[in-house]
């Protein structure tokens, strides 16, 4: 399994796999956090396909600790996901790759002129997105 993910000022997904996304691929921002989503790609092979994985996302500071206010974690989701493909649709040795969406809330209070990080995991994978937040 293979995980990709980027930044997006929106984004949405269909019901084909598949995500449409505005403002892809910035890293920086200012603060307090605008509303934003992160775009995940998930690339398995055929034998991992239909098969839920545990996923986590967490917002990490510079040094990779989770970010917290008044003792909670300023974001942080899990839940389980799965790359869906019809069985008679998967050629062999074949990767399917499906995108999936996560919209985060504006309001996200983080100090300026520092880089930040979404760690998604999922299963065994892990990817990131770091950014940093404006001073202007």
């Amino acid at each position: 399994m293979q995980l990709t993910v980027h930044l997006a000022d929106a984004a949405q997904p269909d019901l084909a796999g598949k995500v449409s996304a505005l403002g892809l691929g910035w890293s920086y921002i200012g603060t307090p956090m605008p509303p934003h989503a992160l775009v995940l790609f998930v690339e398995v092979e055929p034998s991992e396909a239909n098969v839920e994985h545990h996923l986590t996302c967490d917002l990490l500071d510079e040094d990779g600790q989770p970010v917290s206010f008044n003792g909670e974690p300023a974001l942080h989701f899990d839940g389980e996901l799965s790359v869906g493909a019809a069985p008679d649709a998967v050629i062999p040795g074949a990767v399917i790759t499906q995108a999936f969406a996560f919209p985060i809330p504006a309001g996200i209070p983080l100090p300026a002129g520092r880089r930040w990080e979404y760690r998604v995991t999922v299963g065994y994978a892990v990817a990131a997105a770091s950014f940093a937040t404006r001073t202007d």
